[in-house]
């Protein structure tokens, strides 16, 4: 193997007496790339996303259950976090789990997008029959990201932070 293969070369560099130094530099080098492979190992376990499990789950209250550390992100800056929930519960199938995790990250997106006063998130959904159903808390200068879970089901956030320039999307999403 590569550990026996490397053991040998160290040992026939340590031999020659005039290679001294360059087993020593070797040994190092050979323990720091055994390191570097440890770490690369256990942090590619860490950060590896789970399969999802997926679940038929009421939309609406997967927001609702996340809502209150939602609005700790935003507390901070001033930042008014509203829900405009389509009153039907739009059932749909997600892994509760990774949703969460994915709307938290949409969210502190949003509250980094924005400075100043008046900071406004707001999250809307809209199931079968909604399609004409405007959410109060969207305005002209909010920017929207939304997120189709089925073809009867939407869910939109909207916030009124800077945004992302047409020309930077794909630099900015796609690095």
């Amino acid at each position: 193997t590569t550990a026996q293969e490397a053991t040998a070369m160290e040992e026939a560099i340590a031999e020659m007496p005039d290679l001294e130094d360059g087993a020593a530099v070797l040994n190092a080098s050979m323990e720091r790339c055994q390191k570097m492979n440890r770490f690369i190992n256990r942090f590619a376990e860490v950060a590896r996303i789970p399969e999802p499990q997926l679940r038929r789950e009421d939309l609406n209250a997967c927001i609702t259950s996340c809502k209150r550390f939602l609005e700790s992100m935003c507390v901070e800056k001033g930042i008014a976090l509203e829900l405009n929930l389509c009153p039907e519960p739009p059932y749909v199938l997600l892994d509760a789990a990774l949703f969460e995790q994915v709307l938290v990250n949409i969210i502190k997106n949003s509250v980094e997008s924005i400075t100043g006063d008046g900071g406004r998130i707001c999250i809307s959904t809209y199931g079968t029959g909604d399609a004409a159903h405007k959410p109060t808390c969207a305005s002209d200068d909010a920017t929207a990201t939304s997120i189709t879970t089925t073809r009867q089901t939407l869910i939109e956030i909207t916030d009124n932070g800077c945004g992302i320039l047409r020309e930077d999307i794909r630099n900015a999403l796609f690095k």
